[in-house]
């Protein structure tokens, strides 16, 4: 399988270390035998001068002339079904634009009124498609899971999104060209719901981006326990995003 990561952090994201720098992320990526990497930022809040320090990382990296493809782009929250919190003009700069439709621990993201799993699936449906209908979206990160929400049984979410809702959202996307990101290291703890995605995926021709959220160094490569959760999964080359 030929891998790609598009959800690397650099060093501008203040979760990230301060060793993920831009050569030093191109580094580790061209040793782990990566094609395509995605420098992926944070946005979390509609403000020009950090969209401004993004676009940096377009001569960044154009300085360093690297071997394998870099794509410029970034993390945006999305704050409700309408709002994503970045311009669009920066938007259609970026090479690709990931939409989290589940930063629900941030204060200023909307949350269901009901915080009940079930709430949660619905609305989290609800983020995605309005992600959907923006425009430019890429790729929606970590889908369907929200571990970073206190005192909701996760397991209990996975579960209550409803099926033919889920199927259309999925089709939507697909007929969009919108992808959902698989990031093995969480998959393995739902392997049956995220095999069941692939197979609703599979039949309305959505494409999955791979990526491993990487804010440290030795994250930014696969594993050989990332590699089999992948397979056991039955995530295959055709139905990745062609980057």
């Amino acid at each position: 399988m030929r891998l790609h990561n598009m959800q690397i952090h650099s060093a501008l994201s203040q979760c990230a270390s301060d060793e993920m720098t831009m050569e030093r992320i191109i580094r580790e990526a061209e040793k782990a035998g990566l094609e395509t990497i995605g420098i992926s930022d944070h946005i979390d809040y509609l403000d020009p001068s950090r969209e401004q320090k993004l676009l940096e990382n377009f001569s960044i990296r154009d300085k360093l002339c690297p071997p394998i493809n870099v794509q410029i782009g970034c993390e945006a929250s999305q704050i409700d079904q309408c709002t994503i919190a970045v311009d669009i003009e920066t938007a259609q700069q970026l090479d690709f634009v990931l939409v989290a439709s589940n930063h629900y621990h941030l204060s200023h993201v909307e949350n269901p009124i009901d915080r009940s799993p079930s709430a949660y699936a619905q609305h989290h449906l609800q983020m995605i498609e309005g992600a959907i209908d923006w425009g430019y979206t890429t790729i929606i990160p970590h889908p369907f899971l929200l571990t970073k929400v206190r005192n909701v049984n996760h397991s209990a979410v996975l579960a209550s999104y409803d099926r033919h809702q889920l199927k259309r959202v999925l089709s939507k996307a697909a007929k969009n060209q919108v992808a959902f990101e698989l990031n093995p290291r969480h998959l393995k703890n739902s392997p049956n719901f995220f095999k069941e995605l692939i197979n609703l995926g599979q039949q309305v021709g959505l494409k999955f981006a791979l990526g491993t959220d990487a804010h440290k160094p030795h994250e930014i490569k696969y594993d050989q326990i990332d590699l089999q959760t992948l397979n056991q999964i039955g995530v295959r080359q055709e139905h990745l995003l062609a980057i």
